[in-house]
């Protein structure tokens, strides 16, 4: 018989027993809805109306299909990136190739203008030497010189210019321009050269208005490439450019009745380093990247440039400008007027360039601060040792080949306290700093800029 203990432990043990199969029961209830939950949370992400899960090991099922659905979507994923990832490589590829037929092109357009230049200097030096050169023989060799310099002077500005475009550095000058005599001056400067293959150049002025703002140099350099392009691709025919003006801006129109653009080409027509002969021994010279900045320069502009062509028939390019740039120039900024440093004068402008002198002096002048030009270190030291200026400026374009010289020597004369400020349209805002400058500005230099900087290195 068993005892009355024996069942009150039984029980017990039963109760115990029981209680952790409750609490184990609990522990399942409560993982069955934990699953329940995610399973709702994976259905709202993928869209599906699953509306009862009736075992957990259904769940389970449907929790394994929905993994394997994302991982077949992540791989699919993935295959579209490296197919994408592969025509970026192929692009890059494409761009090296156009680059390094670029640079061989561009290795054969700068030689010629050098062998010119040292062929016929050397040529000239043994004449002078031996003392049997005459007027007209040097004069002749001169202008070869010169043509070969110009020439390498404009590819050379062609890879600059892109350069700067490329890593940001092109800055907009806007000014009103008086629009009709702009694109007379133009036309009348290429029309000799169109002239001279037998073309003619004629511009037909539409309704254009008085007030048009855009940035002259570039403005100057996207029509002086189109109208020497236009002369170069024609021989014997055409070349008119047309005005037409609306609400949205000014539309200019340079057609030729040249060799012409196939309909192909038109893609590759803007792109850097892609020339549509590419041969280096093709018939016609250039850099290939005028069109490229063009393009580059009109977007800077608030507008664009389109061509429509025709092989055998001719081409027109059409560039489209709004009236006035996305920035307002500085003539529509009344409300922030030019801040003049107390105590900025005299300041000694040094630049062999008489227009770039004068150009400085009517400028300080207009705001009451005494200028000291000079044209070299000599007349630099002259008001050096008469006058002290509060501040040097230093323009080193025209005196690129020993412009930094002329800073350095510069740098010792000059007090400490008088900040030098070079103009300049290199980068080379380490180097002037390192041989004494206190600031380097971009030519052309806004007027803001130029006062900031005198402002901030006098006080």
């Amino acid at each position: 018989m068993t005892s009355e203990a024996e069942l009150i432990a039984r029980l017990r043990a039963a109760e115990r027993e029981n209680r952790i199969l409750r609490g184990r029961l609990e522990r399942s209830e409560s993982h069955r809805r934990s699953l329940e939950l995610l399973k709702e949370r994976q259905e709202t992400l993928l869209r599906q109306n699953i509306r009862e899960i009736a075992l957990a090991t259904e769940a389970v099922v449907k929790a394994n299909a929905d993994l394997e659905r994302r991982v077949e979507q992540r791989t699919q994923a993935l295959s579209k990136s490296n197919l994408a990832l592969t025509e970026a490589r192929d692009a890059a590829l494409a761009a090296s190739r156009a680059k390094s037929v670029f640079l061989a092109t561009m290795s054969h357009e700068l030689r010629t203008p050098l062998n010119a230049i040292i062929g016929y200097g050397e040529l000239l030096g043994e004449l002078l030497r031996a003392g049997t050169i005459k007027k007209a023989t040097a004069a002749t060799e001169m202008g070869m010189i010169l043509e070969a310099a110009y020439h390498l002077h404009e590819l050379i500005g062609d890879i600059l210019d892109l350069s700067q475009i490329e890593s940001g550095a092109t800055e907009l000058h806007i000014e009103q321009l008086p629009i009709r005599l702009f694109l007379r001056d133009l036309v009348q400067v290429y029309t000799p050269q169109a002239a001279r293959q037998n073309n003619t150049m004629q511009l037909h002025l539409g309704e254009l208005p008085r007030a048009f703002f855009s940035d002259r140099t570039k403005l100057r350099q996207v029509l002086q490439n189109l109208l020497s392009n236009a002369a170069k691709f024609t021989r014997g025919g055409e070349i008119n450019v047309y005005t037409n003006s609306s609400e949205a801006g000014v539309e200019l129109r340079v057609c030729d009745s040249g060799i012409g653009i196939a309909a192909d080409d038109f893609d590759t027509l803007f792109l850097p380093f892609t020339q549509l002969d590419g041969n280096p021994t093709r018939r016609f010279e250039g850099t290939g990247l005028g069109l490229t900045i063009c393009r580059s320069y009109c977007h800077l502009l608030g507008g664009d440039i389109k061509v429509e062509s025709e092989p055998g028939v001719g081409s027109t390019f059409i560039v489209q400008l709004p009236w006035c740039p996305p920035k307002p120039p500085p003539l529509c900024e009344s409300e922030n007027p030019l801040v003049v440093p107390e105590n900025a004068g005299p300041v000694l402008i040094l630049d062999d360039d008489p227009a770039g002198r004068a150009m400085l002096e009517e400028f300080f002048g207009g705001l009451g601060i005494t200028t000291q030009p000079a044209s070299d270190l000599e007349q630099a030291a002259t008001h050096l040792g008469t006058l002290p200026p509060r501040v040097v400026i230093l323009e080193v374009l025209n005196h690129r080949r020993d412009g930094l010289q002329i800073l350095e020597r510069l740098a010792k004369d000059v007090p400490t306290h008088c900040p030098i400020i070079v103009l300049s349209q290199f980068d080379e805002v380490d180097r002037c700093r390192r041989l004494g400058a206190a600031a380097c500005l971009r030519k052309p230099a806004a007027p803001d800029k130029l006062l900031t900087a005198i402002t901030t290195h006098l006080a």
